[in-house]
């Protein structure tokens, strides 16, 4: 969400490793974005910390030991961006009002049932280009309003349980996984009664999977054939 209307603060080309519950103090109260592309400063005053509407934390050698527990304490965040870090999982502590979390290219290697019960309101998940083996029955439960989940670049081997229960998830990105088969009712609800909104858009394509092997009924909750990509895989 941009605020060209308010400063922003722009810190790059550093290598912070550790993120405090301080951060650049004399920053203006205003201050609605905070753009730490490749660094992360020392100290802020709460009543700036308050008014961050974004942060982007990525290409910092962070890693999960490096985000002290209350470092986001009194931010009200919409979007949390730590892209190319170092997190082997998904950070727990992060802001509880975000709608938007972005961890991609980092090292994280499963999906657990705890990792989003903090973040009710997420409506989009970016965890493309990881190392995610699996992820466990029930993760996405806590995340009801999800809109779009990237989980593209990994390396699954079937689509992620319970989909068709998630009533507003439209976009959902697996292409470039090692998906060997997919179900009839991986996507959409077994159940008719059950009001789901239409997928605009599920990716595929670049899994061993053949579509030919797969059911068309397999996409009944999709808004028309365009919303779908399969093949093009590569050994």
């Amino acid at each position: 969400m941009s605020h060209p209307d308010r400063p922003t603060l722009t810190a790059a080309q550093n290598s912070t490793k550790r993120l405090t519950r301080s951060a650049p103090a004399g920053t203006h109260g205003s201050l609605a974005q905070v753009y730490l592309l490749s660094t992360l400063d020392h100290s802020h005053t709460r009543k700036t910390r308050s008014a961050l509407t974004a942060g982007k934390l990525g290409a910092n050698p962070l890693a999960n030991t490096g985000i002290e527990f209350g470092a986001f304490n009194g931010l009200s965040t919409l979007y949390i961006g730590i892209a190319e870090a170092k997190l082997t999982a998904v950070p727990k502590d992060l802001p509880s009002s975000i709608t938007e979390l972005s961890l991609d290219y980092n090292k994280i290697t499963k999906v657990e049932i705890e990792d989003f019960k903090r973040y009710k309101n997420l409506q989009r998940l970016g965890l493309g280009f990881n190392q995610i083996k699996s992820v466990e029955n029930g993760s996405f439960a806590s995340i009801p309003s999800i809109r779009q989940i990237h989980l593209d670049h990994n390396r699954l081997k079937k689509v992620p349980p319970n989909l068709g229960s998630m009533r507003y998830l439209q976009m959902i990105y697996l292409h470039g996984n090692k998906i060997n088969s997919v179900g009839v009712n991986d996507f959409c609800p077994m159940e008719r009664s059950f009001k789901k909104n239409l997928y605009t858009g599920i990716s595929l394509f670049a899994n061993p999977v053949k579509y030919w092997d797969i059911q068309p009924a397999t996409f009944r909750c999709v808004s028309g054939r365009r919303g779908v990509q399969l093949g093009n895989f590569r050994k």
